[in-house]
C-alpha cells in the first residue's frame, strides 16, 4: 500500500520514540539513516530505491523526517541527541547573521578555512555564504533560491486566498477603479504583470487585484479594460511596426530572441512590455508577430480558448473530460483552475462548450458529502486526513473524495486536490 494511504494515530511519537526508532534503523542498515530516505516527497521525487524501499515498505514503523525535525529542531539536532554520526548541534545565529558574520571577516582578509571554523559549517558553506545575494524584500540573505523564505510562506499565503477569489468585469472594473483612486492615476499593464514580474503595490497587496492575463482574459484587452472603467485610455504611443522592429533589433543585439524580463525595465523612447501586451495581447503573440521564437510560453486564456479546447479534447477523448484531467495545465491546455476561475465552476465550464458534466460527480451537495465524510470516519475509525482522501482505497474510491467531486458540495474542495 503506498505511503499517502497509511497513517500514523496520533500521540503515536514523542522526543523519546523517535530516538529509538534511529538507533533502530542504524542497528539494521548499519548506519544513520539519512534525511531523504525518510521523506515522502523525496521517496516520490528520486523513485524508491536502496534504503528508501524498506522506509517505504515499513512505514509507519519510522517516522518521517518533517516528524523527527518537530521533536527536536533539526534532522541533524536529533542525530546528535541519539548520539549517532552525523549529528550536530542546531545554530546559534540565524542564516542572516552568519552570512553578515561571514561576509565582515572576508572583508578583513580573514581566509575561509578560518571563517568556516568560527562558524563551524564546511568550507564550501563558507563560500556560498560570501556568493549570497539580498532577497528582493531586503529582509533576508539567499543562498540559492531566488526569495527567501518569509517571502515564499507569504506568497504560499496569497496565492492560497487568490484561488477562492473569481474575477469577471464587474470586479475588475472594480480594482481598476480602486487603483485609480489610492495612486491619482490608473495603472498599466505592466503595473499588473503577476508571478515572478509582480513588483510595487501589486505585490505587496496581491491578491487584492487581478493579473494583467485575468484583466486580458475578462476584456480581450488591457485598453478595453480601462475603456470599460471609463478610466483613461493611454493611446498607442508606437505603431505595430514599430513595435516589431525593436524586438527584432534586439535579436541583433542579444543574438537571440529578448525575454519578458528583460523588457520589464527600458530606456524611455522605446517600446516596454506594455506596448507588446497592447499592440499584440500578449508577450508570445508579439514575438510571433515579429517572426521570432517563443522560448517560453506566457499563454493568456480567454474563454473562446477554453471553449476550443475544450471541445478538441472532449472530441479526442471520446467523453467530455472530468477535472482530474486537467488538474495541472499542459502543452495547449489550461489547468481546471483556469476553467473554473473564467466560468465559476468547473461544470459550468463543461455546460458553455456543450459538453454534458459527468453526472455521478454532480450528484454530491454539500450535504451528501458531509454524509460520506462521516460514514468514512466510521469506516476507518477514526477522522479520515488528507492524504487518505487524495488516494482512496478501492472500496471507498466511489465517495466525494476528488476536488471534482466536492466542487459542489464541499467550500473547501480546493485543499482536497490530490488526484
Amino acid at each position: 500500500m503506498p505511503v499517502a494511504e497509511r497513517s500514523v494515530p496520533r500521540r503515536t511519537w514523542d522526543p523519546a520514540r523517535v530516538l529509538e526508532a534511529l538507533h533502530d534503523w542504524t542497528t539494521l542498515v548499519g548506519r544513520p539513516p539519512a534525511m531523504y530516505e525518510w521523506s515522502p516527497s523525496k521517496v516520490r521525487e528520486r523513485g524508491v530505491s536502496g534504503q528508501q524501499e524498506r522506509w517505504a515498505r515499513e512505514y509507519p514503523r519510522w517516522p518521517e523526517a518533517k516528524t523527527v525535525a518537530r521533536y527536536h529542531g533539526t534532522w541533524r539536532a536529533a542525530l546528535l541527541a541519539a548520539g549517532l554520526p552525523g549529528g550536530r548541534a542546531p545554530f546559534e545565529l540565524s542564516l542572516n547573521e552568519r552570512v553578515d558574520a561571514a561576509r565582515r571577516m572576508h572583508a578583513v582578509g580573514i581566509p575561509i578555512p578560518t571563517i568556516a571554523g568560527e562558524l563551524e559549517v564546511a568550507e564550501d558553506t563558507a563560500r556560498r555564504y560570501l556568493r549570497a545575494c539580498r532577497c528582493d524584500c531586503g529582509r533576508n540573505w539567499v543562498i540559492k533560491a531566488t526569495r527567501c523564505g518569509e517571502c515564499a510562506r507569504e506568497e504560499a499565503a496569497r496565492i492560497a486566498l487568490a484561488r477562492g477569489q473569481r474575477w469577471d468585469r464587474r470586479r475588475v472594473i472594480a480594482a481598476l477603479r480602486s487603483w485609480a483612486e489610492l495612486e491619482g492615476q490608473p495603472p498599466s499593464s505592466e503595473m499588473w504583470l503577476g508571478g515572478r514580474h509582480a513588483r510595487g503595490r501589486w505585490a505587496r497587496e496581491f491578491p487584492r487585484w487581478p493579473s494583467t492575463a485575468i484583466v486580458v482574459s475578462c476584456f480581450e484587452s488591457w485598453n478595453a479594460a480601462m475603456a470599460g472603467a471609463r478610466l483613461p485610455v493611454t493611446p498607442a504611443g508606437y505603431t505595430d511596426a514599430e513595435v516589431i522592429e525593436a524586438l527584432r533589433a534586439d535579436v541583433d543585439r542579444l543574438g537571440r530572441a529578448p525575454r519578458l524580463e528583460e523588457w520589464r525595465v527600458r530606456p524611455s523612447g522605446v517600446p516596454g512590455v506594455g506596448a507588446v501586451v497592447t499592440h499584440f495581447g500578449s508577450w508570445n503573440a508579439g514575438l510571433r508577430a515579429a517572426g521570432l521564437r517563443v522560448t517560453r510560453e506566457y499563454r493568456v486564456w480567454t474563454p473562446e480558448r477554453v471553449l476550443a479546447v475544450l471541445r478538441r479534447d472532449a472530441a479526442r477523448r471520446g467523453r467530455a473530460p472530468v477535472r482530474q484531467d486537467w488538474a495541472r495545465a499542459a502543452r495547449g491546455r489550461p489547468s481546471a483552475g483556469t476553467v473554473q476561475q473564467l466560468f465559476g465552476s468547473w461544470s459550468r465550464g463543461l455546460r458553455a462548450a456543450g459538453l454534458e458534466p459527468n453526472v455521478e460527480r454532480d450528484k454530491w451537495t454539500k450535504a451528501t458529502v458531509l454524509e460520506a465524510l462521516r460514514g468514512l470516519e466510521r469506516e476507518l475509525g477514526r477522522q479520515p486526513n488528507r492524504a487518505i482522501c487524495a488516494s482512496p482505497p478501492r472500496a471507498i474510491r466511489t465517495a466525494p473524495w476528488s476536488t471534482a467531486s466536492l466542487e459542489a458540495g464541499s467550500p473547501r474542495a480546493g485543499s482536497w486536490a490530490g488526484t
